[in-house]
This record gives C-alpha cells, sequence and structure tokens, in this order.
C-alpha cells in the first residue's frame, strides 16, 4: 500500500471517529480517567438578614427559666433591620416541668415601632425534629404586623400562641425560627417558662458553661451575626471518563481566620470549623456579636475560657451555585452527596429547579444524595438549596459526584 493511500485511509478513520463520538456512542475509558478541575468560593453574603442565634445553653434547667428571674438571651437590634431568630433547647428541668418558649421586644424610646413577621415556625419533640421544623419554616409565609409600644413591651412570637403542639415534655427538645423585620431599636429577650407567660423585668446570666476534658468551656452557642444567608460557588470541568468524587478548593469567604483548604477526592465540610475538623471550609460559618461585647469567630479559640467554638451555623441557609463545563461529547449526571460528620445531621434541602424545601436525617458517615442534575455538553448552571437545623453536634461532608 502506497503512502498517499494509507494516509487517504487514516484521514477516513479520523473522520469516522468524529463523526461517532460526535453521535454520542461510548468511547472506551481512558487507562486513568482525567480527573475534573474545580473551584468552591465559601461564604457570598445573599440576603442581608441578621441571624439572633440561641442554643445556649444547651439544655434549660430550672435555673434558666422566667421562674428563676432569668432571661435565655438578650441583644439589641439595629433600627431598620430585618432578622432571622433561630433557636434550640432540650428540657432537662428536675423535677421535670412543661415549657414554653418566647422572645420578647422591649422598646426603649418613647415612639412605637412597628415589627412585621414573615414566617414563624415552634416545635418541641424528639431530637428529630429539627430538619422537618426548618423545612416547615423555610416553606411558610405569613405577614403578622405587631406594635411594640413607646418605652413598652410585645412578643415577637409565644409558643403558646402558635398553635403548634403542646409544651416540652422532659428531655424533650425545642426548636424553633422566626423571620421579621423591625423599623426601630428594640431589645430582644429569649425567656422560657413553665407557667404563665413572662410579665416582668428578667436578669441576662451571660453566657452558659461546660466542662469539657475538666476545662471550663464557654460554648458560644449565642448572639447576633450579620450574615442568615451564604452561597457556595463551585465551578467545575468534566472531561470523559468516570470520577468518583470531585476534586475541590475552597477560597476563604466571610471569616478570612479560617484556612483556605484544597480536598482531592475526600470531600469538604460545612458546618464545622477548622478546629474540630480538618476538612471544613470555615470562611462559610457566621461570626457572633454577645452582649458581652466580644467577637466570637468560629475559627478561633473561645476568649471566655480557651475551649475550641462550637457554632453550627444552625438555620443558615445556603445556595450551591453550581457551573459546569462538560467537555465530553454526552450528558454527564452529577450528584450533590452529604454524610455526617461526628454524629446525624437534620437537613433541610431543595434540589435544582425545585419549589418546596424537603427534610432528611442524614447518619454519620451514611451518604445521602439530596441534588441531582444532568449537565449537557458544554456550559451549564444549576443552583440548590440546604440548611442545617438543630439539634445535633455534627457538621456535613460533601461531595460532588460524577457519572456517565
Amino acid at each position: 500500500m502506497s503512502g498517499r493511500t494509507a494516509a487517504r485511509r487514516a484521514a477516513a478513520l479520523v473522520a469516522w471517529c468524529a463523526m461517532v463520538v460526535g453521535a454520542g456512542a461510548v468511547v472506551a475509558t481512558p487507562a486513568v480517567a482525567a480527573v475534573p478541575t474545580g473551584t468552591m468560593s465559601a461564604g457570598t453574603v445573599t440576603d442581608g438578614r441578621s441571624l439572633l442565634y440561641v442554643n445556649n445553653p444547651d439544655s434549660l434547667r430550672n435555673t434558666d427559666l422566667a421562674e428563676a428571674g432569668r432571661a435565655i438571651s438578650a441583644h439589641s437590634l439595629t433600627a431598620g433591620g430585618v432578622y432571622r431568630a433561630y433557636f434550640s433547647h432540650v428540657n432537662r428541668t428536675s423535677p421535670a416541668v412543661p415549657l414554653h418558649y418566647g422572645i420578647r421586644l422591649t422598646n426603649g424610646r418613647s415612639t412605637a415601632t412597628v415589627v412585621t413577621r414573615t414566617r414563624s415556625v415552634w416545635r418541641a419533640g424528639a431530637a428529630g425534629i429539627g430538619g422537618p421544623a426548618l423545612a416547615d419554616f423555610l416553606n411558610s409565609s405569613e405577614s403578622t404586623t405587631i406594635t411594640v409600644p413607646g418605652n413598652g413591651r410585645a412578643w415577637l412570637y409565644r409558643s403558646d400562641q402558635l398553635g403548634t403542639g403542646l409544651p416540652a415534655a422532659i428531655n424533650q427538645y425545642l426548636v424553633g425560627a422566626a423571620d421579621f423585620s423591625t423599623t426601630g431599636l428594640l431589645t430582644a429577650e429569649v425567656l422560657a417558662w413553665s407557667g404563665t407567660a413572662p410579665t416582668g423585668n428578667y436578669t441576662y446570666p451571660g453566657y452558659a458553661t461546660d466542662l469539657r476534658d475538666g476545662q471550663a468551656q464557654h460554648r458560644f452557642d449565642k448572639g447576633l451575626s450579620p450574615i442568615s444567608a451564604a452561597t457556595l460557588t463551585i465551578t467545575s470541568t468534566l472531561s470523559t471518563g468516570k470520577v468518583e468524587d470531585q476534586l475541590l478548593s475552597a477560597t476563604a469567604g466571610v471569616n478570612t481566620a479560617c484556612p483556605t483548604n484544597s480536598y482531592a477526592n475526600t470531600g469538604w465540610a460545612t458546618n464545622l470549623n477548622h478546629l474540630q475538623n480538618t476538612t471544613a471550609l470555615g470562611g462559610d460559618l457566621v461570626s457572633l456579636t454577645t452582649p458581652e461585647g466580644p467577637l466570637v469567630t468560629p475559627c478561633v479559640n473561645s476568649p471566655f475560657g480557651g475551649g475550641k467554638p462550637n457554632l453550627r451555623n444552625w438555620g443558615v441557609t445556603y445556595t450551591v451555585q453550581l457551573t459546569v463545563d462538560n467537555q465530553s461529547f454526552a450528558p454527564r449526571t452529577l450528584a450533590l452527596v452529604a454524610s455526617g460528620l461526628g454524629g446525624s445531621v437534620n437537613l433541610a434541602y431543595r434540589p435544582p429547579g425545585g419549589t418546596t424545601w424537603q427534610s432528611t436525617v442524614v447518619g454519620d458517615f451514611a451518604s445521602v444524595t439530596w441534588a441531582t442534575v444532568t449537565a449537557p455538553p458544554g456550559p451549564s448552571t444549576f443552583t440548590a438549596s440546604f440548611a442545617v437545623s438543630g439539634p445535633g453536634p455534627a457538621g456535613l461532608l460533601h461531595r460532588l459526584r460524577t457519572t456517565g
């Protein structure tokens, strides 16, 4: 066979292969599958809503109740602000008494302040209630106007007025949330009680302290954050071959004290700080200002006792913005997979294209696929959302899994 004939046959073979591949035929997987490249940017603020976060003390005892003259938490709210209140506690009273819960607003000015509540939920029950409660909350909508008179008080919400169940029994969790806006400066007092709703003046006891490894440790689970929603941005380039888990690097977000990390096929963690888990993004976590004054930063040890911070970002909604450049010739299936880190996680989620929040319990190292999309050849963008609800000590381990 002449050189010219061989060249013509080679050119024809190349043309045929291009035609077959272009038609979407399955081609042989390379001996070493091409690992996609990608980056993740953590912690972009998305909604301008501040978070009033209360999970301290984690266990409510008799000395924490309004009957004992105590408010669990107190915080001044900035004039003209938009807020989300989120709480989670467990009833550890002894002798056992049922508990109600509420947030009372105090107006220190002579003119009235108007508050508009746009969502609210209250649940009392077993530990697994956190996920359904948060999903129900995010699916709900209301428009309740509350006027706080000049130099007076009013309730943002009270569990005995929401009509969603009986008071919490012993060892039950109390979980709830409310979205609201205010036109003026107010002080929010978080109160639990066993009898009638509180009407008097109450002292704020500061942070409850736990003993961990023989050391007094403040848990830092209450305060005010300027963030209640964040965006995690993922960009990925997919080539041929099957890749089980995405390679991602995380850039610093709102908390620059948290390190920037890269992970290969191990996933990345949210809702944990880097001091608790080395795969944590950290930069996705909120910081809290406290009534005592100090700023509580998730990746810095406690100024109250040196213990590791314990923030979980409960009630914070995350939007996952996924941009994919599929450089193969066929559609690729991508799945966002989550598993618990250090325990079970109550997960509320809204998959791409979904309008309704759903909920599930993600077990410790038990993988749950909560979002699946099909990326056609070329560039495409998908959006999904998730939020972690208390109670629960764990974080989430995420993977972007690709097949096809």
